[in-house]
């Protein structure tokens, strides 16, 4: 499809053969007709040969089919040119010349009527008025089969398409049917298949249920036993938690009256530490009582050897008159079993006045 469109477009003539070197480049030869597809500013077409290949070229290697009618105005050569280089056309003065095509401002492309062709200076020529009514029949005249070979390659790739698309057709319809021949034997095969399959499952589903009866009824019996063994555990059980709350009962009776005799042991054993510590106190009273008599009795026979000396100090000096002092101490003494009397209590000292 992409082929045709290419075809349809617009028309040139190759004017030099090109060989690209790039792997989208267009290469033809020189004369061949080339399909332009499109025209780019960059100086390269897009276009497609007589092979049908596609790809880009200069667009200067190439002469587009004029819209009008042809016109080749001839022109007369004022001086010698000689056409020194390759692709340039030699003349003298006073020769006709065709111009084919204008290249630019200063160069034009010609032809003389011994048929020769190239490039030409326009400033060594001038214009005579007069057209090449040949060149012009000529060149319509291959424009003419050019065109008439495109459609005739148009007809050829119609014709193409349609007898491929026909075996496409063919191919398809063959394909087709060997698909559905291969498709409904593969369904027989898998339908004798899944009889096959269908034919052993039932077979095992038979031995399942054969087999699913006989553990059903395994199950059963165990089942029975099962609840025969857990009515003996249950009555045993039954008994073991009589006995057991028997057993509590009695260690929680047991328990009571430890917790009882305990309490009483306790409760004698705080009297007995009451006793003990009142029993304590009284001997260290007791104690105390007799190391305070010890030190009044040595501070009474302290006193005595006081007053000895004294009085020994009188018969040397009479006129001394020595007073006698009575005891500031008194003993006392505590019977066996007596309690100890209270003693005063000491005054508290004054707080001091504000100043």
């Amino acid at each position: 499809m992409a082929h045709e469109e290419a075809i349809m477009g617009t028309l040139a003539s190759a004017l030099y053969a090109f060989d690209g070197v790039r792997d989208d480049n267009l290469n033809f030869k020189e004369g061949e007709v080339i399909t332009i597809i499109e025209m780019n500013e960059n100086g390269w077409w897009k276009g497609t040969n007589s092979k049908g290949e596609v790809g880009i070229f200069p667009y200067n290697y190439v002469q587009v089919r004029p819209e009008a009618a042809p016109s080749f105005p001839i022109v007369k050569a004022l001086y010698d040119f000689p056409g020194g280089q390759e692709g340039q056309l030699s003349f003298k003065s006073g020769d006709l010349i065709t111009v084919m095509k204008e290249i630019d401002a200063q160069w034009n492309e010609g032809k003389l009527k011994s048929g020769e062709r190239g490039i030409y200076p326009t400033s060594f020529t001038e214009p005579t008025g007069e057209e090449d009514e040949d060149a012009a029949a000529e060149e319509t005249k291959k424009w003419e089969e050019i065109e008439a070979a495109r459609e005739a390659e148009v007809e050829r790739l119609r014709k193409e398409k349609e007898e491929a698309e026909k075996k496409l057709r063919e191919e398809e319809e063959r394909l087709k049917k060997q698909k559905e021949e291969e498709e409904r034997a593969r369904l027989a095969a898998e339908a004798e298949q899944q009889r096959i399959t269908l034919m052993k499952e039932a077979e095992a589903a038979k031995a399942l249920a054969n087999q699913l009866q006989k553990e059903k009824a395994e199950t059963e019996a165990a089942i029975k036993k099962a609840q025969l063994e857990l009515e003996k555990i249950k009555q045993q059980a039954e008994a073991e938690r009589r006995a057991q709350e028997l057993k509590l009962q009695q260690e929680a009776v047991e328990a009571r009256r430890r917790a009882e005799m305990a309490e009483r042991e306790l409760e004698q054993a705080r009297a007995e530490a009451a006793a003990l510590r009142k029993k304590q106190e009284k001997k260290d009273a007791r104690k105390s009582i007799d190391i305070t008599n010890k030190i009044q009795l040595e501070k009474k026979e302290l006193e005595e050897l006081v007053q000895k000396t004294q009085e020994k100090n009188e018969f040397s000096n009479p006129k001394r008159a020595p007073k006698k002092k009575e005891l500031a101490f008194k003993p006392v003494y505590v019977d066996e079993g007596e309690e100890l009397p209270e003693k005063e209590p000491e005054p508290e000292p004054a707080e001091p006045e504000e100043s």
